[in-house]
């Protein structure tokens, strides 16, 4: 937990790796879910909307998993790691707030199976990290 001000983000400490866009990944036996972080959706605010990535496709690490947009802005999903994607959370669709509600669980955005999941990890954060880096810009007003 990294707490500024009155604000609280939720940060799990292992299992997870984070970009620094705020997107993160939890890696399972052959497949890897990807989400948007509790510091990126209370960024946006409220998410209204939600545009899944297409089933089947071949993403990179750093590319487009779909968008969501909120009242402040349209945010392009960054994905985490390189892969295809498995499959989408269709609930999104209907309850984009589930990712406000609940970022690690029900407002999970897609699986993919990854491609090369060590080269990519090189270039991810720890829960450590990332917790770091949100405090950071947490107190240089970035909220």
């Amino acid at each position: 937990m990294v707490t500024h001000d009155k604000y609280q983000f939720r940060i799990p400490a292992a299992g997870y790796a984070f970009t620094e866009n705020g997107t993160w990944v939890r890696l399972g036996e052959d497949r890897a879910s990807v989400g948007i972080s509790d510091f990126l959706q209370q960024e946006m605010t409220d998410i209204t909307y939600f545009v899944p990535p297409a089933l089947g496709a071949a993403i990179e690490q750093f590319g487009e998993l779909g968008t969501v947009e909120s009242a402040k802005a349209v945010f392009e999903v960054i994905a985490p790691l390189s892969g295809t994607v498995l499959a989408v959370n269709d609930s999104l669709e209907e309850q984009p707030e589930l990712v406000n509600e609940d970022p690690y669980g029900a407002g999970w955005v897609a699986v993919v199976t990854p491609q090369d999941y060590v080269a990519d990890r090189e270039l991810l954060l720890d829960g450590a990290e990332y917790a770091a880096l949100v405090q950071r810009k947490a107190s240089e007003g970035e909220r």
